[in-house]
C-alpha cells in the first residue's frame, strides 16, 4: 500500500485546466556531494537548478539524453560554490547552453576559477534574475525568485558582506508552482547566524508540499522556523555517502524527527545520519505530479487535498461506439468523502458535446459533503439520436472547494458517436436539476468499491492503481488488454474498509490501452490505462 499524505493548500487554480493535466517532473540528481535539480515542465521546457561538481561523472547529461532532452530552456545557479556550478561548464560546451542562464549577477568578492569558468561559458545567455521575477516554464508551471542575494520579493532586504565567506547566504530561493503543487529549492540558504534568510523566505512562501533540503543537511540550515512555516510533507536531501562534512548533521535529524508536518525525508545517498523518517534511494530522486490531485516521490503517492472521490462512468445499453443510427446509454456519477468530517464543496458535472461545447448537467455550489457511509450515486439515461453530432463525447465530474479555487477530485469517461454532424438533440438528454442530487446513507452498500485513481497517466512503465472500499469484502483487481485478455492480477482476497494502492509494471507488455477492473460482491469498476514509451 502506497503512502498517502493529506494537505490542504490555499492557492488560486485556473479551473479551465483539465483534471487530467500532464506531468511535471522534478529530478534530484544523485551526483555525490553536490546539488543539481531538473525541473521538466509538461510543455517540454526545462530548468536545471545547479549542476554539481565538475569532477562528478556526467550523470546529468546522460540522464537527459536518455529521456529525450537534447537542450535546456533555462539554467539557474543558486550561488557560486563549485559543488553547485562546476558541471555547468561541461554541459554548456556539450550542446546544453540554455536560452537563458539565470544567476544573481556579478560578485566581486567571489574569485574562484570555477566561478570565472562559469561566467565565461554562460556569457552569451547570462541574465540576472530579480527578486519576484517569475519564469514561465509553460504548461502552467512557474518558478518565482523569492530571494536573490538577500533581497526579497516583498521589498525586505538584508545587507550581506561582500566577502566570499558569505556565499551561502546569497543563495537564490526559488518557488516552483504547478496548479495545486508547490515546491522550493534554495541552494545553501542559511537558517542561523546574523544573515539567515530561511525565516524571511519561508514566511513569504507559506504552506508548500516538498522542498529540497538547504546546504545538504548542514546544522546551519533547515531551521524549525523554516519547517513550521513551509509545513511540507516531504523533503529531498542531496549528499554523498561518507562525505567529509558529516551531513546530514544530527541537529537537522533532530528537527526533522520532531516536526509535525514533515512525513518523509528522502536521501539521494545515505550520508552519516538517518532520521526515523528517512528513505535512502541511492539513485536520482524523482518527483512527478499532475499538479491537481496528487504527486509521487520515488513511487510513493501523496494527495494534494482532502480525500474526496468522484467517479464518472458510462453504461452503454447499445454497443459502443454509438452507431450512426443512434443508441442509448446511462451516465453515472458517484461522489464520496473519505475523510472523517463534512467538507463544503462545489459539485460540477457536464457533457462535452463535439462541435457544441459543454452541456451542464449538475452545478451545486456550497454543497456540504458528509463522510462515509453517506455518499451519492446517480445515473440517468441519455438517448443519442441519429442526428446527434459525430465525434468523441466526454462526461466530466469535478469537486472543488467552496470558493472554486482548489480542485479536490475529478474524473471523466468518454464515448464515441459515428456518423455525420446533426441538428438539435438536447431534448434527449433527460438531465435532472440540482434539487434532485441528494445524499444517500446507503451509497456504500449500493456501490461498495470503486477504482479512484490511476497515476501517472499516461504511464511508463509503472502505474499505481487506487481503489476505495467502503466495507470489508472480497475483491479482485485485474488488468486486461484492449482485446479483453487478462494480463495481470494485482490483488485477490479480503480487505477491510479503506483506500488501497497497487502497482502494475507493464514493461513486458506492448504499448497501448489497457483496463484495470475491480470486481467483487456487487462491484464492477473499470479504469482506462494508457501505456506510452
Amino acid at each position: 500500500m502506497r503512502l498517502q499524505r493529506i494537505t490542504l493548500i490555499v492557492i488560486v487554480l485556473v479551473l479551465s485546466i483539465p483534471c487530467w493535466a500532464n506531468q511535471l517532473q522534478i529530478v534530484h540528481f544523485d551526483i555525490g556531494q553536490g546539488d543539481a535539480t531538473l525541473i521538466w515542465s509538461p510543455s517540454g521546457q526545462t530548468m536545471l537548478v545547479d549542476a554539481g561538481w565538475a569532477s562528478e561523472p556526467d550523470d546529468i547529461r546522460l540522464w537527459m539524453q536518455s529521456h529525450g532532452i537534447n537542450d535546456l530552456t533555462y539554467t539557474l545557479a543558486t550561488h557560486y560554490h563549485a559543488d553547485h556550478i562546476g558541471e555547468f561548464l561541461d554541459l554548456y560546451n556539450s550542446g546544453y547552453l540554455p536560452d537563458i542562464a539565470y544567476d544573481r549577477g556579478d560578485n566581486p568578492g567571489y574569485t574562484t576559477q570555477t566561478y570565472y569558468n562559469y561566467i565565461a561559458a554562460a556569457a552569451p545567455v547570462r541574465q540576472t534574475i530579480a527578486p519576484g521575477e517569475i519564469v514561465d516554464l509553460g504548461g502552467g508551471v512557474t518558478a518565482t525568485a523569492v530571494c536573490v542575494q538577500g533581497n526579497l520579493m516583498n521589498g525586505q532586504s538584508i545587507s550581506i558582506p561582500t566577502s566570499s565567506s558569505y556565499e551561502n547566504e546569497r543563495s537564490i530561493c526559488l518557488l516552483v508552482e504547478y496548479h495545486n503543487f508547490r515546491y522550493v529549492v534554495s541552494g545553501d540558504l542559511r537558517g542561523s547566524g546574523s544573515y539567515e534568510l530561511e525565516s524571511l523566505c519561508s514566511g513569504i512562501i507559506g504552506d508548500i508540499d516538498v522542498f529540497e533540503v538547504n546546504h545538504h543537511g548542514s546544522y546551519s540550515s533547515t531551521s524549525n522556523t523554516w519547517l513550521n512555516n513551509l509545513q511540507a510533507e516531504a523533503a529531498v536531501v542531496s549528499l554523498s555517502d561518507n562525505n567529509s562534512y558529516g551531513y546530514v548533521h544530527t541537529e537537522v535529524i533532530s528537527r526533522v524527527n520532531s516536526n509535525y508536518y514533515l512525513q518523509t525525508f528522502y536521501h539521494t545517498e545515505e550520508g552519516h545520519n538517518l532520521s526515523t523518517k528517512s528513505v535512502v534511494v541511492n539513485d536520482h530522486v524523482i518527483l512527478e505530479t499532475n499538479g491537481l490531485t496528487s504527486y509521487t516521490i520515488d513511487g510513493d503517492l501523496y494527495d494534494l487535498g482532502p480525500d474526496i472521490f468522484v467517479d464518472v462512468w458510462v453504461d452503454p445499453m447499445t454497443a459502443l461506439p454509438i452507431p450512426t443510427s443512434g443508441g442509448t446509454l446511462f451516465w453515472n456519477l458517484m461522489v464520496q468523502n473519505l475523510e472523517t468530517s463534512t467538507i463544503p464543496v462545489n459539485i460540477k458535472f457536464w457533457l462535452e458535446v463535439p462541435n457544441y461545447g459543454p452541456y451542464t448537467m449538475i452545478d451545486l455550489p456550497g454543497f456540504d459533503l458528509p463522510p462515509l457511509p453517506t455518499g451519492a450515486e446517480r445515473e440517468r439515461q441519455i438517448d443519442i439520436p441519429s442526428g446527434a453530432p459525430a465525434g468523441m463525447y466526454e462526461l466530466i465530474g469535478e469537486i472543488t472547494d467552496e470558493d472554486d479555487l482548489i480542485l479536490y477530485a475529478c474524473d471523466r469517461d468518454t464515448f464515441y458517436k459515428e456518423g455525420t454532424d446533426g441538428g438539435d438533440w438536447f431534448g434527449y438528454l433527460n438531465p435532472y436539476g440540482s434539487s434532485d442530487f441528494q445524499m444517500d446513507s446507503d451509497v456504500s452498500q449500493r456501490r461498495s468499491a470503486a477504482i479512484i485513481s490511476a497515476y501517472p497517466m499516461p504511464f511508463n512503465p509503472e502505474v499505481t492503481i487506487g481503489f476505495s472500499l467502503a466495507e470489508m469484502g472480497m475483491v479482485q483487481l485485474d488488468v486486461f488488454d484492449l482485446g479483453g485478455r487478462k494480463v495481470a492480477t494485482l490483488y485477490e482476497g479480503n480487505l477491510s474498509q479503506g483506500v488501497y494502492y497497487f502497482d502494475w509494471n507493464a514493461q513486458s507488455q506492448p504499448t497501448g490501452v489497457y483496463f484495470a477492473r475491480l470486481t467483487g460482491d456487487g462491484v464492477n469498476s473499470i479504469k482506462k490505462l494508457v501505456y506510452l514509451k
